[in-house]
C-alpha cells in the first residue's frame, strides 16, 4: 500500500486508545507513506508490528494543548517493527518526535524534529541506525535507553533543555560525528558499557559530558569546546 500527497487532520486524539492519523498494522508489510501531512491527531503515524515500512518526506504537527505530556501522542511511533526506513520527515510538537521500541534493523535519517519531549527516543530496540538527523528545542534531542548495537552518526542536536544526547544502559553502540550544542548537558552517559564515542563536537552547553557508572567504553577524538563545565563525573562506588 502506498499513500502519497494526502493531508489528514482532526482524527481521534485519545492516546490511551492509540488513536492516530495513520495506523499501519502487522498485515501491511512494505507500506509506504510519502509526502503525507498529519495534523491535529493523537499519534501522527503508528506502525504496529509491520515489516519494512517506509515513511518519507512527511510533515507531522502534534498537539500542544494537553494538560500533561502523557496525554500527547508521538509523531512517528514504531513498535515491534523490523527494517523500517524513516527519512526526510519534519515533525513538530507532541510527545516524542520519533519513538521506537522492540524494533530492529531500522534506519532513521535526515529527519528534522522541533519542540518535542524526546525528539528521537529508543527503548529496548537493538541493531538500528540514526544518521544525519536534526533536532531543535526539545527536552532531549536523542535518547537511547536499554538498547544495544545502535549507530548514531552525523546528527545535529541543538537546544536540549535537559540533555542533548542521553545514553542510559546502552551497550555495544557507536556515537560518532555528532554535533551537540546549546543544551543543559551535551552528552549524558550513565550505566553504559562497550560503547564508542568518537569525533563528536560538543559545544556551548552548560556541561559538556555528564558521566557515571559506565566502564569499558572507548572515548576518543571528541572536541569539548566552550562548555561552561567540560566534564561532570559522579562515582557511585
Amino acid at each position: 500500500v502506498t499513500i502519497r500527497n494526502l493531508a489528514i487532520t482532526g482524527s481521534g486524539t485519545d492516546v490511551s486508545r492509540k488513536e492516530s492519523g495513520v495506523w499501519i498494522g502487522k498485515q501491511a508489510a512494505n507500506a509506504h507513506l510519502d509526502s503525507v501531512h498529519v495534523e491535529g491527531c493523537g499519534f501522527g503515524i503508528w506502525v504496529d508490528a509491520a515489516q519494512s515500512p517506509q515513511i518519507t518526506a512527511c510533515h507531522i504537527v502534534g498537539q500542544q494543548d494537553a494538560r500533561i505530556i502523557s496525554d500527547l501522542g508521538n509523531g512517528i511511533h514504531l513498535f515491534n517493527v523490523t527494517d523500517a526506513y524513516v527519512s526526510g520527515n519534519h515533525i513538530e510538537d507532541g510527545r516524542d518526535g520519533i519513538y521506537i521500541s522492540n524494533s530492529s534493523g531500522c534506519l532513521l535519517e535526515n529527519n528534522h524534529i522541533d519542540r518535542a519531549r524526546f525528539a528521537i527516543h529508543y527503548m529496548y530496540a537493538h541493531g538500528n541506525k540514526v544518521i544525519g538527523n536534526v533536532t531543535d528545542s526539545s527536552s532531549v534531542g536523542i535518547a537511547l535507553m536499554y538498547s544495544k548495537g545502535i549507530q548514531v552518526l552525523d546528527n545535529r542536536v541543538r537546544s536540549g533543555r535537559t540533555h542533548g544526547i542521553l545514553l542510559r544502559n546502552l551497550y555495544y553502540s557507536r556515537i560518532e560525528g555528532n554535533e551537540v550544542s546549546s543544551s543543559q548537558d551535551g552528552l549524558f552517559f550513565s550505566g553504559c558499557s562497550f560503547d564508542t564515542l568518537a569525533n563528536n563536537l560538543v559545544t556551548a552547553n552548560d556541561i559538556g559530558i555528564q558521566l557515571s557508572d559506565s566502564p569499558d567504553n572507548e572515548v576518543h577524538g571528541n572536541a569539548f569546546v566552550d562548555n561552561v563545565q567540560q566534564l561532570s563525573y559522579q562515582d557511585f562506588s
